[in-house]
């Protein structure tokens, strides 16, 4: 098994106006993940998982197109925020930056968090040019 890098980039076309939010078309994903199974089935690899967690890039149906061009490799993926819903567990299930992405981020790499008492009400995006 191996965990193959992470493409920081996902689909943002509703975002474009936000400062560095870098958008990559799913014709740009769809490439990229044929030249990846391309280069994994050179060498015999027989499965590939796409561990997602971004809303705006949805690769089930390419990796539907991909299964049918790529029949030597078996290919899924997993919207990771569906593995649970967090009731129960977090008191306010919300989108962005939520309770349950802030805790993952906690976990993961508290450094990059800032301290709760900066975090503000969540009404407005400081970095967005939108209202």
């Amino acid at each position: 098994m191996a965990i193959l890098p992470n493409i920081p980039f996902g689909v943002q076309t509703g975002q474009l106006d936000i400062p560095f939010c870098i958008n990559m078309n799913p014709s740009t994903q769809l490439a990229l993940l044929n030249d990846v199974i391309a280069s994994l089935v050179g060498v015999g690899i027989p499965k590939l998982v796409v561990f997602n967690g971004h809303g705006g890039s949805d690769f089930k149906q390419m990796l539907r197109e991909l299964q049918a061009k790529w029949p030597q490799i078996f290919l899924s993926t997993v919207f990771w925020p569906n593995i649970d819903s967090g009731a129960g567990i977090f008191d306010v299930l919300g989108d962005h930056a939520d309770e349950r992405e802030t805790s993952l981020m906690l976990h993961f790499h508290p450094e990059l968090v800032l301290p709760k008492e900066t975090w503000g009400d969540g009404k407005a995006n400081a970095g967005s040019s939108r209202p």
